[in-house]
């Protein structure tokens, strides 16, 4: 059971930041009623989002609460953020026999859908987060659905096809297994679960996401290996993919030590991976349109230099005429008023005096 042993502290609850902008909402969703926590930032957006996965016995808050202290640093960083209970999971309403790999990432579809309707909310930068079999889900998501910018895995797992392998005869003869635990009490496991983990390549379908992934895991995490990081980051589609191996670090990043450093640290290396992908689309959108402005504004400015050329190679009227129709005919209608202004011998206004223009280029 080494997926759920590294969790055997979880009980023990760590204070909670609390943020202002935060509200636990239950969710219609397309299967079944979703609770979660929605925290938002400060002021009417639209801001970026991220939807946090939780893995395997746990819950929205997470071990330690870490999902609840990531959120208002994401806020603070101007991300919305969403985590909520897989089936079966804190106050879901349903048994975990409910839970499978694609009910998962229905259940995160449908509680993006929810965040996708507040006002405050920018549909197009969606974030996901996934911890443990959480990052299973999250990049099944990522792979399934293209509108996903940005993968975040925490000590994410890659393949679960011979996971709980010893529960597995239990499940096919009854159609479901208990999964016991030492800090809450036990879930069913669907044998559906078995199937579909044992059938779903995880990696393969990864490689069809071409957003940006980052790879994070323990130093000494024995729970999944870190070397996963490096499977993760080799099955991503994209290029902007990355990995992060946190020294000292567990499965839980030592949440449970009282040491919250390597937390910390896992906390900022989220956030700062966030913000910079969630903007990045933007930044190339920003270059894109100055670099087409500037190719616009030279072919306009060749097209005047053009007609100012068969201006003065002729003294013949009418071919100054036919230049002039041309060009009037196929510029905008600004840059053609503009060119008869010059024509006419208009000059501009002086915004700025010659000496402090002078000034200026001296300083520079």
């Amino acid at each position: 059971h080494k997926f759920v042993s590294a969790l055997a502290f979880a009980a023990l609850a760590l204070p909670v930041a609390v943020q202002a902008g935060e509200e636990t909402v239950m969710i219609k969703g397309s299967q079944r009623t979703i609770p979660a926590t929605v925290t938002l930032p400060e002021g009417p957006g639209p801001f970026p989002f991220v939807v946090m996965y939780h893995g395997t016995g746990s819950n929205r808050h997470e071990a330690g609460n870490g999902y609840d202290l990531l959120a208002p640093k994401l806020a603070e960083a101007g991300i919305a953020s969403a985590r909520f209970d897989f089936a079966g999971n804190g106050d879901s309403p349903v048994d975990y026999k409910e839970y499978t790999f694609s009910s998962g990432v229905a259940d995160g579809q449908d509680v993006i859908a929810y965040m996708r309707g507040l006002a405050q909310i920018d549909d197009a930068r969606l974030g996901v987060l996934g911890w443990s079999q959480g990052g299973t889900i999250a990049m099944l998501t990522a792979g399934r659905h293209d509108d996903v910018r940005s993968v975040v895995t925490w000590a994410g797992a890659l393949d679960m096809q011979g996971a709980f392998a010893e529960l597995y005869p239990e499940a096919e003869k009854n159609g479901f297994a208990v999964m016991e635990f030492e800090w809450r009490t036990p879930l069913n496991l669907s044998l559906d679960w078995f199937k579909e983990a044992r059938s779903t390549d995880v990696a393969a379908e990864l490689a069809n996401y071409k957003g940006a992934v980052l790879a994070i895991a323990g130093a000494n995490d024995d729970v999944v290996p870190p070397a996963t990081t490096d499977a993760i980051v080799a099955a991503a589609g994209g290029d902007n993919k990355s990995k992060s191996i946190i020294d000292g670090a567990d499965h839980t990043f030592n949440i449970f030590s009282g040491d919250m450093s390597a937390f910390n640290t896992l906390i900022a290396q989220t956030v700062d991976w966030f913000k910079a992908t969630h903007w990045l689309h933007l930044k190339l959108a920003l270059v894109a349109i100055l670099v087409g402005y500037h190719f616009y504004l030279g072919r306009l400015m060749r097209r005047f230099a053009e007609l100012y050329e068969a201006l003065d190679a002729s003294t013949a009227t009418t071919a100054k005429v036919a230049a002039l129709v041309q060009y009037l005919g196929a510029a905008p209608a600004a840059d053609a008023a503009w060119a008869v202004y010059f024509l006419a011998g208009g000059r501009p206004r002086q915004v700025l005096p010659t000496a402090l223009l002078r000034a200026l280029a001296c300083r520079q």
